[in-house]
């Protein structure tokens, strides 16, 4: 049986493939693609949202980002991002760049920044055209 795979996932596993640096002949990269579109990586299950009851537990939380999972990993840029599905289709995802230096300190150290992708939000200055769609 055949399967139909999304040529635009091809094309992103060939670049991720070549901006990593694998020497590999054409043959030996076709094969290499095959497999890890045939056998994806499972997903990792999220934890579940526990009871937030202060603003101290809701900051611990989100402070503890990294139990949720590593989602994505941009190697040509040096970030991880994690991500928490809600509920209701919304996604809290966040962005981390390891040991950046800045100007004004010293010592490199982890950045992390939040976003949140609500599910439904109405784009600015419309009736009814969303985010999402």
């Amino acid at each position: 049986m055949t399967k139909l795979i999304d040529m635009d996932t091809v094309e992103c596993l060939i670049l991720r493939e070549y901006a990593a640096g694998h020497q590999k002949t054409a043959g030996e990269l076709i094969e290499y693609l095959k497999r890890k579109i045939e056998n994806p990586p499972e997903e990792s299950k999220q934890p579940e949202l526990p009871k937030l009851r202060n603003n101290d537990q809701r900051k611990d939380w989100l402070k503890n980002y990294k139990t949720w999972g590593l989602w994505y990993r941009d190697e040509n840029i040096d970030v991880n991002y994690y991500k928490y599905d809600f509920e209701d289709g919304s996604r809290l995802v966040v962005a981390e760049y390891p040991q950046r230096e800045q100007a004004w300190k010293c010592v490199p150290r982890d950045e992390h920044h939040y976003h949140l992708l609500e599910k439904g939000k109405r784009k600015a200055g419309t009736r009814n055209e969303t985010y999402d769609q």
